[in-house]
């Protein structure tokens, strides 16, 4: 948390809507995890021998991964909680926009800002998906009929990580009895282009609308914080303006064309599956992230990304751990496995369709749909997974 909030504002006296709600049903808060400030990625040398665990909500991740006791984590997220669960070996939850309320929760975008969720098993997340997002469907009595492969993400560059890839697009396929469609954002918007686009190509026109639209937003979500900070203080936190109310509109504006053009082109709602659709999309590195090693130099994030998809379109992201790679720790000297995840995104409001999609399609395929705390993230077993039996 940054050192100007702490200084200006007291401990909160009243918890948000959903603290309030899992009191009322009976959940023991035990505390608040470490976090990043604003969701920055600042990753210090520490040369712990620790590898990353990603950026923002991490203390909500790491805690559950190293605590078996602990039940469930639980975060905000306008671009989050999908990063630290690969990073830690944890199913994680980005719920639909609005599937329940904000209120107390300091929201940094409210155009994507939503509740999620980090956990060991499928079967939990279903049950506290389903007991505290109000604002979802809660029944459906099919699951959807197209798996969309989007090529602009596969082939992936690391080979091994890539076959273990197949094998979790195969058991979709079998769970489903479906083969997976191959799928270009590029190339079904220039098979049929929104007319609002005026004829600009889909990278070009959504080049920045999503990452400069968030930094508006965070940005103004603090206007209070600066204006009260500088009068009690004398003096202005260390922020930058950049993107103006009109920008700000026009980005609005092209993301909305997007999520309605792909609504109606290629993942849309559908009155019994709730989503006629999933799309497949990877999340995390297969290679070590020690804190040691220089970080790349900063960059910008294109709009067509596994980290922007789902905010943008309002939808729900299930990040899931299915196997583990091999690789020689430079800290401990013996071989150690690394968590390797892949994502499903459905229409807004498919929530529990997902959950429950991922854990039929693993118990048919004989995968565990519980990870466990320590060293591994599922018993290690000579396979194309490198994945033993686990209870959920």
């Amino acid at each position: 948390m940054s050192r100007p909030w702490i200084e200006l504002y007291d401990p909160d006296e009243q918890s948000a809507d959903y603290t309030k709600k899992l009191i009322n049903m009976g959940a023991v808060i035990v505390g608040k995890t470490k976090t990043t400030s604003f969701a920055s990625p600042e990753e210090p040398t520490d040369q712990d021998g620790y590898q990353s665990p990603s950026s923002s909500s991490t203390g909500a991740a790491t805690s559950l991964e190293g605590y078996e006791w602990q039940d469930f984590s639980i975060a905000d997220s306008a671009g989050s909680v999908r990063a630290p669960a690969p990073c830690n070996g944890l199913f994680s939850f980005r719920s639909s926009f609005g599937s329940t309320s904000m209120n107390g929760i300091p929201v940094n975008s409210p155009a994507f800002d939503t509740v999620g969720q980090f956990d060991r098993s499928l079967d939990d997340l279903h049950s506290i998906v389903s007991h505290t997002f109000e604002n979802i469907h809660q029944t459906f009595s099919e699951f959807p009929t197209k798996i969309l492969y989007p090529r602009g993400f596969y082939l992936l560059a690391n080979a091994e990580q890539q076959a273990m890839t197949e094998e979790f697009v195969k058991i979709l396929e079998e769970f489903l009895g479906v083969e997976r469609t191959p799928f270009s954002f590029v190339a079904e918007w220039e098979k049929n282009p929104p007319q609002a686009a005026g004829g600009l190509p889909l990278l070009g026109y959504t080049e920045k609308s999503a990452l400069f639209s968030l930094c508006y937003d965070y940005y103004h979500g603090f206007d209070s914080l600066r204006d009260e900070y500088s009068a009690k203080f004398g003096k202005k936190p260390d922020v930058g303006e950049e993107v103006t109310s009109k920008e700000y509109e026009a980005y609005m504006k092209q993301l909305e064309v997007f999520r309605i053009w792909l609504t109606e082109n290629a993942m849309g709602p559908d009155s019994k599956s709730i989503s006629n659709a999933i799309l497949i999309m990877p999340y995390g590195e297969p290679h070590t992230e020690y804190p040691d090693e220089a970080n790349p130099p900063a960059g910008k994030f294109p709009t067509i990304t596994e980290k922007f998809t789902s905010p943008i379109l309002h939808a729900p992201q299930l990040v899931l751990p299915f196997a583990q790679i091999p690789y020689l720790s430079k800290v401990s000297g013996r071989p150690e496995m690394r968590p390797i995840d892949s994502t499903m995104i459905g229409a807004k409001g498919s929530n529990l369709m997902l959950i429950k999609l991922a854990t039929e399609a693993f118990k048919k395929a004989g995968w565990p749909t519980g990870v466990q705390t320590g060293r591994y993230v599922y018993p290690v077993a000579d396979n194309a997974r490198n994945v033993g039996s686990v209870h959920p």
